[in-house]
């Protein structure tokens, strides 16, 4: 499904126009990026899930060109926990 089947398929089912739609689930990514971002916060879509963000611990790894040990510093990683609708109906 592309973005533009999505939106029309819920302007369809929801009588809204297409550009509205479009405003709304851009302005939903930008507060899902906005709260998640450095771990501040998690975002709950009902039925579909949440969104937030966790910690990944510094490890050690290797540059693929030369095989030397880089260090791989601390960081920020978006996450996705589905809720029990959602893994019940792909399943």
């Amino acid at each position: 499904m592309t973005q533009k089947e999505l939106f029309d398929l819920i302007a369809g089912i929801t009588g809204e126009k297409r550009t509205v739609v479009e405003s709304v689930l851009h302005t939903l990514g930008d507060v899902i990026c906005d709260v998640t971002e450095k771990g501040n916060g998690q975002v709950p879509l009902p039925r579909i899930g949440k969104f937030y963000a966790s910690l990944r611990a510094p490890r050690s790894g290797r540059n693929p060109k030369t095989g030397e040990p880089v260090s791989i510093p601390t960081k920020f990683v978006p996450r996705f926990r589905p809720a029990k609708h959602f893994r019940d109906a792909v399943a």
